[in-house]
C-alpha cells in the first residue's frame, strides 16, 4: 500500500492539545529499548476504571466524525473541543486514561513530524496496540479512528500486510467508514470497495488526495 498520509491527520489536531498530556520527557522515553507496556501501566494504574461509562468512548468518536470521516477536511468541532474540555476538568472522570494514551500517541507523531527526524515506529506500535487492547477490555471493540492510527503506526514500522488487515478487520465492524474503505481498497485494490468510493464517497477529501478515479 506504501506510505500512509495518516500523519497529516494527527498534526490536524494538535491545536487542541493542552497541558494534560503526560510525559514530559516523552521523547528520551520513547527512544529507550525498554518494556513499553509496562511505562503505559503507569498511567492506567491510578485511572477509575468503568466499563459502563463511555464518555472516553464517545469521544474518540468524535474526533473520527470530526477529523476523518467529514467530507471536506476540518479541525475538531467546538463541540468537541468542549466536551474534551469537561472530561478533563472532572477529576472523577471514568477511563481518563484511554485518551492520556490516545493523546500522547498525537503528540508524540506529531512532535517527530515536526522535528523532520525518524520515528521510533516500535514506540508507536506498542503504543496504539496497547491502547486498542485496553479499548476492547473495556468496551468490546476500539472506535474506528484506533484502526487508522494503527494502520499508521504498522505502515510506519513498514509491516504493510499487517496494516492491510487491520483496515479490512476495521470495515467488519465499521463498513461505512471512508478512511477505512480507502485504505482498505488501497491495500485490497478490491473492486467492489472502489466502485462504492467512486458511486457514494468522490467528493471525500482523502478520496481525492489518493487519487482514486
Amino acid at each position: 500500500m506504501g506510505k500512509l498520509n495518516a500523519h497529516n491527520i494527527v498534526s490536524m489536531v494538535k491545536s487542541i492539545l493542552i497541558s494534560f498530556l503526560l510525559f514530559c520527557g516523552l521523547e528520551a522515553f520513547s527512544q529507550n529499548p525498554i518494556n513499553y507496556d509496562e511505562q503505559f501501566d503507569k498511567i492506567k494504574e491510578k485511572a477509575k476504571i468503568d466499563k459502563t461509562d463511555t464518555t472516553v468512548y464517545n469521544l474518540l468518536n468524535r474526533f473520527f466524525e470530526d477529523v476523518l470521516q467529514v467530507e471536506k477536511q476540518q479541525m475538531l468541532s467546538e463541540e468537541t473541543i468542549k466536551g474534551l474540555q469537561t472530561f478533563y476538568a472532572d477529576p472523577e472522570a471514568k477511563n481518563r486514561f484511554v485518551l492520556d494514551l490516545f493523546m500522547t500517541y498525537q503528540q508524540y507523531v506529531t512532535d517527530v513530524q515536526l522535528a523532520g527526524k525518524p520515528a521510533n515506529t516500535k514506540y508507536q506500535v506498542a503504543l496504539i496496540d496497547y491502547l486498542d487492547q485496553e479499548l476492547k477490555e473495556l468496551f468490546g471493540n476500539s472506535p474506528a479512528i484506533i484502526y487508522i492510527y494503527r494502520m499508521e503506526a504498522y505502515n510506519a514500522d513498514k509491516q504493510y500486510e499487517i496494516s492491510n488487515q487491520i483496515a479490512m478487520y476495521g470495515l467488519q465492524s465499521y463498513p461505512e467508514a471512508v478512511p477505512l474503505k480507502v485504505y482498505g481498497y488501497l491495500g485490497s485494490k478490491d473492486e467492489n470497495i472502489k466502485n462504492d468510493l467512486l458511486k457514494n464517497h468522490a467528493n471525500h477529501w482523502l478520496v481525492i488526495e489518493r487519487k482514486i478515479k
